[in-house]
């Protein structure tokens, strides 16, 4: 990678800490949401939305999933 590319991708990386809080305001208002809407949102893989849910969990947002065909959090 070039320095070019490394600046302009650390510009657009978000710190886990600054991507939680924003993640708290962004689900505070919405009664149910999908994994897709995390990892649309903020860029990021299946398994970092899982942890990153589960970090929001541990620090006390009520989070309750919804398994099955439909399931959604």
């Amino acid at each position: 990678m070039t320095p070019f590319n490394i600046d302009k991708r650390k510009e657009m990386e978000m710190k886990k800490s600054e991507r939680l809080n924003d993640m708290m305001l962004f689900l505070n208002d919405k009664n149910a949401f999908q994994l897709s809407d995390i990892m649309g949102k903020y860029g990021v893989s299946r398994s970092t939305a899982i942890r990153d849910i589960q970090s929001l969990e541990e620090i006390g947002m009520p989070i309750y999933s919804e398994r099955g065909r439909n399931g959604h959090y």
